[in-house]
């Protein structure tokens, strides 16, 4: 198709919309003239436009809105099941003791910082560290979620598994630094 015959449908189309005068119709019929394919195609969507403007209308059934909006949302959640096949449950989980491990790590970290604040030259070599630290439990959380990413399409409990190693993984940082254990 063309684009000046796509433009004088698309200009058919604007005048069934906006022209209830005929005549204004007319010029445009007349202007289509010597295009009898367009002619024919405008003749084709004027009768759809007819029989669309008669129709019997009535009103959509009450609450049909939020209905399918129910139906969509119970269509995502099997989606987000069939996708992940690791109960949200146990992520949550994963992540609380990550945070329990990770705790007296990062409050330690908070003492050094603001007790390294008083003193300029300490601060200055204490910060790059307690910086490094965060950045490694940042990394070490980020790629333990990536494997249970990969596992969990094919063995959901290998990925609750490795979900499961986050707090073990945070606590041998916790050693590696000789930060006592959170027990």
């Amino acid at each position: 198709m063309s684009d000046t015959k796509a433009q004088r449908l698309q200009q058919v189309q604007e005048a069934l919309d906006t022209l209830s005068n005929s005549e204004a119709r007319a010029a445009l019929r007349a202007q289509l003239a010597g295009e009898p394919e367009t002619l024919a195609e405008a003749d084709r969507i004027e009768r759809v436009h007819r029989m669309l403007s008669s129709a019997p209308r009535e009103r959509a059934p009450e609450r049909l809105a939020s209905r399918i909006m129910a139906r969509i949302s119970a269509i995502m959640q099997q989606q987000k099941a069939a996708d992940w096949p690791v109960p949200d449950e146990a992520v949550a989980a994963a992540m609380a003791l990550a945070n329990a491990a990770t705790l007296p790590l990062m409050t330690g970290a908070a003492w050094l910082l603001i007790h390294a604040a008083t003193d300029p030259r300490l601060f200055r070599e204490v910060l790059p560290r307690i910086v490094a630290v965060h950045l490694l439990l940042i990394e070490v959380m980020v790629e333990i979620l990536r494997e249970a990413e990969s596992f969990a399409t094919d063995d959901p409990q290998a990925a609750a598994a490795v979900l499961a190693l986050l707090p073990d993984a945070l606590r041998a940082i916790a050693a590696g630094l000789n930060v006592p254990p959170a027990d």
